[in-house]
């Protein structure tokens, strides 16, 4: 697989469609996101305000390196607040050590897919944006914003 195709169709900036959680799907305004990718540069921000009682507000900034059919990427700066009735709270304790890798392949329909070495994470990347899986299950799905 050429690395300049993976980088056009990985590269750009997206907005959080939809949010998969306890097999109910959430949508703006109960979470709202976006998530850039740019020069091996990534940045995701989020907001899930679909529980009163406990809404979470993520800022996460780090680095990917895509490279020969393989995706790698990590987080090193890592802010998540979390407003309860208490007050609000704010963890900065990394989501995991060390890059998470995938390897690429290229499904029947075109799209990229990136699949964890274990199977059980990965992306899924067409030209329109990207889903985010675990397990086999959608976890989240990106829309591509387009310019103008």
């Amino acid at each position: 697989m050429v690395v300049d195709k993976l980088h056009s169709i990985v590269a750009g900036a997206y907005e959080l469609e939809e949010w998969h959680e306890n097999g109910a799907v959430l949508r703006p305004p109960l979470v709202e996101g976006r998530a850039v990718a740019v020069n091996g540069t990534i940045m995701t921000i989020f907001h899930n305000r679909s529980r009163t009682d406990k809404q979470i507000t993520a800022v996460l900034v780090g680095n990917y390196v895509l490279d020969k059919a393989r995706l790698a990427y990590r987080f090193q700066d890592t802010a998540i607040y979390t407003e309860t009735a208490a007050g609000i709270s704010v963890s900065r304790k990394p989501l995991w050590e060390g890059m998470r890798s995938f390897s690429a392949s290229v499904t029947a329909s075109g799209a990229v897919q990136f699949c964890s070495d274990a199977g059980q994470q990965g992306f899924t990347f067409t030209l329109a944006g990207f889903t985010y899986w675990e397990n086999g299950q959608t976890v989240r799905v990106w829309r591509r914003c387009r310019e103008g």
